[in-house]
C-alpha cells in the first residue's frame, strides 16, 4: 500500500512506541534500523484472533499498514441521544478514535445534502434539471471536477443528480445556491469544524469528523431542527444513587424549513432505493424506511455512509489510520463498498432484536401536500422540453427582476 509513497511506511516506523524507546535510549538511526530488522517474539491482531509470532518490528509495522480501521456512531435524532460510538476496529491495537469531534477526515458526497437543503432553502426546486457537461472553471485555477461515471451527457433534476451523485451538477447547484449560504447551512446544521468558501465543498473536500456529521443528518429526521449530540445522561454511585444528572445544554434550534427537511428526506430515500445506496435493498435485504448517502474521497482514501430511518441516524466512516494509504480503483474503494456494508449489517442485527421493534418498525409519514408534486419527475433527461426551458428563462427572468428591485432599495436608502 506504500509503494508509491514509502513516506508511510517511514512515519508509521516513527510513530511506533518501540522507535521511541529505541530513539530515547540514545540509539542512532542506523541502529534502530538494525533492532527493527530482527526477528522477535511477539502478539499481534489478526481477524483470526491475537496470534503468537517471531516478526521483525519493521515487518510488524507493515502488517498493521495493511488494515482498514473504522468508526461508527448511532443516535436518537429527536433528542440527541448517542446510542452507539464505536471508534475503531480493536482497542488494544488501534488507539485512535474515529468518531471523535477531534479527528476530521475529508467527508466526500455525504457533504452534498448540506449542499442540496441550503439550494432548496433559497428557491431551487427539486424538479430543476441541471446540464451534466463538464465544465472548467477559469477563476478557480481551472478548476474541472468531472463525474464517476464519465458521463457528461443530459441533464439531471436536481433529486436525480442527488440520487446518483453527479459531481458537475452539484457543483453547478452550489453556484446557483451561493457558497456562503451553503457554508451557513452546515453551521446551522451543527457543524462546527472549518468549512472553506470553496466551490469543491459541493464534492466534499471539507475534513470533518464524522461525530459533527452523525448529528448533521439528524436534522433531516427532526423536521429540520438542529440536535446536538449527547453521550452522558447521569452519574450514579455502584449502589445506584444519583450524584448527577444532565439535561440538553441547548433547545433543538431550526437550521432549515419543515419543507426542506421533508423533501431532502425523500431525496435521500430515493438514493436508498434506487441510487448509490441501494445495496442497501439489493444485497442485504433491508425492509426499513431508510434515507441516507454514500460518500467517496479524493484517490479513494475515504468511505463513507449515513443512513436514516425514522427513530435512529447513523454513520459509518472506512479508511487507513494515514489517509496516504487508499484504494487504488473505485470498485473497492468506495463508500458504498467500505462503509455501507457496516451499517447493513448492523441494521440486519438490529431488525433481529425484537427489544429494538421500535426503531426497526418505525416508518416515515407520507409526503405532504404539495410537496409530494414537487418531487414528481425523473432523474434524467437526454435533452430538455420546450417546457423546461421556457421555465429556466422565466425563472432567470424573476430572477433579475428581483435583483433591479433591490439595486433600486438600495439607491433609495
Amino acid at each position: 500500500p506504500w509503494s508509491k509513497n514509502r513516506s508511510s511506511l517511514v512515519s508509521a516506523i516513527h510513530k511506533s512506541g518501540r522507535y521511541k524507546n529505541l530513539k530515547a535510549s540514545g540509539l542512532s538511526e542506523s541502529e534502530i534500523q538494525t533492532v527493527f530488522k530482527k526477528p522477535v517474539p511477539m502478539k499481534i491482531f489478526t481477524w483470526e484472533g491475537e496470534q503468537e509470532v517471531e516478526m521483525s518490528p519493521l515487518d510488524s509495522v507493515k502488517h498493521y499498514l495493511y488494515y482498514l480501521n473504522a468508526g461508527f456512531m448511532a443516535m436518537d435524532p429527536q433528542d440527541g441521544s448517542i446510542l452507539a460510538w464505536v471508534g475503531g476496529i480493536n482497542h488494544k491495537y488501534f488507539k485512535y478514535d474515529h468518531v471523535n469531534l477531534g479527528t476530521k477526515r475529508q467527508v466526500g458526497s455525504v457533504f452534498k445534502p448540506v449542499v442540496y437543503a441550503a439550494a432548496l432553502e433559497n428557491g431551487v426546486k427539486p424538479c430543476d434539471f441541471v446540464a451534466s457537461r463538464r465544465i472548467t472553471y477559469k477563476n478557480f485555477d481551472d478548476w474541472s471536477p468531472g463525474n464517476a461515471d464519465e458521463n457528461y451527457d443530459g441533464y439531471y433534476s436536481v433529486q436525480g443528480a442527488l440520487t446518483n451523485s453527479v459531481n458537475t451538477v452539484s457543483v453547478k447547484v452550489l453556484e446557483r445556491t451561493k457558497i456562503k449560504n451553503a457554508v451557513s447551512m452546515a453551521r446551522k446544521m451543527g457543524i462546527q469544524s472549518d468549512v472553506p468558501e470553496v466551490p469543491s465543498i459541493a464534492l466534499g473536500t471539507p475534513n470533518l469528523s464524522l461525530y459533527e456529521m452523525v448529528g448533521a443528518y439528524c436534522t433531516f429526521a427532526n423536521d429540520g431542527k438542529r440536535v446536538k449530540p449527547k453521550y452522558l445522561l447521569r452519574i450514579e454511585s455502584k449502589d445506584g444513587q444519583l450524584l448527577e444528572e444532565f439535561s440538553p445544554s441547548e433547545k433543538n434550534q431550526r437550521a432549515m424549513s419543515k419543507r426542506t427537511s421533508e423533501l431532502m428526506l425523500q431525496m435521500l430515500r430515493q438514493v436508498v432505493d434506487r441510487g448509490t445506496a441501494n445495496r442497501l435493498r439489493s444485497r442485504y435485504n433491508l425492509p426499513n424506511d431508510i434515507a441516507g448517502k454514500t460518500g467517496t474521497t479524493q484517490s479513494h482514501a475515504d468511505g463513507w455512509f449515513i443512513g436514516i430511518t425514522p427513530e435512529l441516524v447513523a454513520g459509518a466512516w472506512v479508511g487507513s489510520d494515514d489517509p496516504n494509504i487508499h484504494f487504488r480503483t473505485i470498485t473497492y474503494g468506495q463508500g458504498a463498498a467500505m462503509a455501507l456494508p457496516i451499517w447493513g449489517l448492523f441494521m440486519q442485527e438490529l431488525n433481529k432484536d425484537q427489544s429494538l421493534k421500535n426503531i426497526s418498525k418505525a416508518r416515515f409519514g407520507p409526503v405532504s401536500y404539495p410537496l409530494d408534486e414537487l418531487l414528481d419527475c425523473e432523474d434524467y433527461k437526454d435533452k430538455r422540453s420546450v417546457g423546461d426551458i421556457f421555465i429556466q428563462i422565466l425563472g432567470g427572468k424573476k430572477n433579475r427582476e428581483r435583483q433591479k428591485r433591490k439595486a433600486k432599495r438600495k439607491v433609495y436608502r
